[in-house]
């Protein structure tokens, strides 16, 4: 597999290195650690390791910028894009898939000039607070009928967040086999449904309005996920459907 293109684009607009004028000559798309919390154990060496999960991603990147014309505006526009301040999305297109990662660039680029006066040369690292790279596009499931058990396949080979829409307030939605459980304690008058996001830790209706208030407090919003293979899921008379993406740990 080789990387076909590298796009990054935020508020501002969109870099396109496409091989005409920028183009990306390395970038690491599959670098990643992890943070652990440990145990000492009691009279003896040694500790014992408690929890692991991944950290940010760090994707460092070497782009270079052709310029015949020697123009100063299309280095500015890069200065400009970069800028570590506007968070942006960083998009890797491969013979497989297209793979998008949410991150901001932790400095400003400094473009220097090579040996060969004409093409000018630059290092950005990117830093994505949630590390995993969106893989293609959104997956759907049709709202269910009344108490129904389906089957939902993720490709992902880690857990994966969601958007789960209900429908009214005797909805709640269970992963049978992640074992978890969601709902609803009430339903927000005139709205047509209430989408919890369990990535963004987000609860809004129809209209974009924050409906947090809704979800049932015993109820932990961020433990929500599908497992690798099938997931076995269970929903409730008022019916709900699912909105996710398959994720990948790296991209080769």
């Amino acid at each position: 597999m080789y990387l076909k293109r590298v796009k990054y684009r935020n508020s501002l607009g969109e870099l396109d290195f496409d091989g005409r004028r920028l183009y990306c000559e390395e970038i690491d798309c599959c670098g990643l650690g992890s943070v652990s919390s440990s145990e000492q154990l009691m009279s003896t060496h040694g500790t014992k390791t408690s929890s692991v999960y991944l950290a940010g991603r760090s994707i460092p990147c070497r782009f270079k910028l052709v310029d015949s014309d020697d123009d100063a505006d299309l280095r500015e526009r890069v200065v400009r894009m970069l800028s570590p301040l506007i968070e942006g999305t960083l998009e890797v297109r491969t013979e497989l898939a297209t793979y998008t990662i949410r991150c901001r660039p932790t400095e400003m680029p400094v473009i220097k000039r090579t040996d060969v006066f004409y093409v000018w040369q630059w290092d950005t690292t990117f830093y994505a607070d949630y590390p995993l790279w969106q893989r293609g596009n959104v997956m759907h499931t049709a709202q269910t009928p009344d108490y129904t058990e389906f089957t939902v396949y993720s490709g992902s080979g880690v857990e994966v967040p969601m958007i789960i829409r209900f429908y009214g307030n005797t909805s709640f939605f269970r992963n049978v086999t992640q074992g978890t459980v969601i709902g609803l304690q009430s339903f927000p008058s005139g709205a047509q449904w209430v989408d919890v996001n369990t990535k963004e830790f987000t609860v809004k209706d129809d209209s974009g309005t924050d409906r947090s208030y809704c979800i049932n407090p015993d109820y932990n919003i961020g433990g929500i996920r599908l497992l690798p293979g099938n997931n076995t899921i269970l929903c409730s008379v008022a019916g709900v459907d699912i909105r996710w993406h398959d994720y990948a740990l790296g991209v080769i």
